[in-house]
């Protein structure tokens, strides 16, 4: 919590006056802190076929209550529509995480609501091969998870070995 506004900077941007004392604080200008993974906790684990699951949890950042201008929302939650536009920002903003090789993009799958959560899912569409030298492992989908106010809580992410 804030020292000065008692604000969450978790959920909101930081209202201080001057540089906020809360290491995790959002504060108002950034165009890309609302979807920035300010921290978060990996494991990768193999699964037999030639592919590699990575998951991010304990994540600290993206939240659609941090985004710059006001989403529709259906109840209390966001719209599928502007979920999905929040999610593929989060991929573009933390490319070091979701990398594609290049040529290629995150194309949308689906955005499925559950009551108090939603997964957005992405996949990679590429019409290039990937170049020679290139890294064996490339992304070929991602599955995020955020709960009923919009906040990251979980990415999968599934690696597939390319052919050499």
């Amino acid at each position: 919590m804030c020292s000065e506004h008692g604000c969450d900077p978790c959920y909101q941007p930081c209202k201080c006056s001057g540089p906020c004392a809360d290491p995790l604080a959002f504060h108002a200008g950034g165009s890309d802190e609302p979807y920035r993974i300010i921290a978060c906790a990996s494991r990768v684990q193999p699964d037999g076929e030639q592919r590699v699951l990575r998951t991010f949890t304990d994540i600290v950042g993206p939240s659609v209550a941090l985004a710059p201008r006001p989403l529709a929302v259906v109840g209390s939650a966001p719209a599928a529509e502007e979920l999905a536009r929040f999610a593929a920002r989060v991929l573009a903003v933390n490319r070091e995480l979701f990398p594609v090789p290049h040529g290629a993009r995150w194309a949308l799958d689906g955005v499925d609501s559950f009551g108090s959560a939603s997964v957005v899912g992405f996949h990679q569409a590429s019409a290039d091969a990937a170049p020679a030298g290139s890294r064996p492992f490339h992304s070929n989908g991602v599955q995020m998870l955020f709960d009923g106010r919009g906040s990251l809580v979980e990415v999968g992410q599934v690696f597939e070995r390319g052919v050499p």
